[in-house]
């Protein structure tokens, strides 16, 4: 994903659902002239955000109901693992084209629905057609769109719904972290890194679109 805002031009960027604003974090010292924003459903979160990183905007919002308050539009929106989550994720999606002047970063899940997505709230799965009709039927123009994960992601995602995935959810999504666990996410985290070499594949779908009246002005 920041790879892909290289050599974009956009003053302002909302991460409409940050959760705990890890991109955002990682974006910052890349890019201090951007005006950052965040938003996600949870308020509580939100306002844990803006009592501990500094120079980010957050607010609460749900993204198939409200703008963003007192901003109109962005340069650059980006929705990260997010529009699963939401039923109705085409009209989460035309209001985010709503919230961008420039540009849009989306990245869903892609292939199979398996059963440990559907314990954490995966109403579906998408491919490349259907995000894209959405976006152009908005009046926006993919500029890139693939596909991602291929070999390590996607062998983690067999091996997770193949042994067991409710006890993996539990131990990994409900009992805390010890030196142990964090170390085996840590070298998943930097094995993922290596599915980059691979040009295609995968089980997530990275898109980047923007509006045609913006044509001509990325650098």
């Amino acid at each position: 994903m920041l790879s892909w805002l290289k050599g974009l031009k956009f003053g302002s960027l909302l991460d409409a659902g940050c959760a705990h604003a890890d991109f955002l974090k990682a974006l910052a010292p890349n890019r201090p002239e951007v005006k950052l924003y965040g938003c996600d459903i949870c308020k509580e979160l939100m306002e844990h955000n803006t009592a501990t990183i500094q120079g980010i905007q957050f607010a609460t919002v749900d993204l198939s109901k409200e703008p963003f308050p007192n901003v109109a539009q962005f340069d650059m929106v980006v929705t990260s693992e997010v529009l699963e989550h939401i039923e109705d994720w085409k009209l989460a999606l035309q209001n985010l084209m709503r919230y961008s002047s420039r540009y849009l970063l989306v990245t869903v899940p892609a292939g199979k629905r398996y059963p440990i997505d559907q314990r954490i709230g995966h109403f579906r799965h998408y491919t490349i057609e259907d995000v894209q009709s959405v976006l152009e039927e908005g009046g926006f123009r993919v500029l890139k769109a693939r596909y991602w994960g291929f070999p390590f992601h996607s062998l983690y995602k067999w091996a997770i719904n193949s042994f067991s995935p409710d006890r993996i959810y539990e131990a990994f999504g409900e009992k805390p972290y010890g030196p142990l666990k964090k170390a085996f996410c840590h070298f998943l985290f930097g094995l993922f890194y290596l599915n980059n070499l691979f040009p295609s594949g995968g089980g997530q779908l990275l898109m980047l679109a923007e509006r045609p009246q913006a044509q001509g002005s990325q650098s």
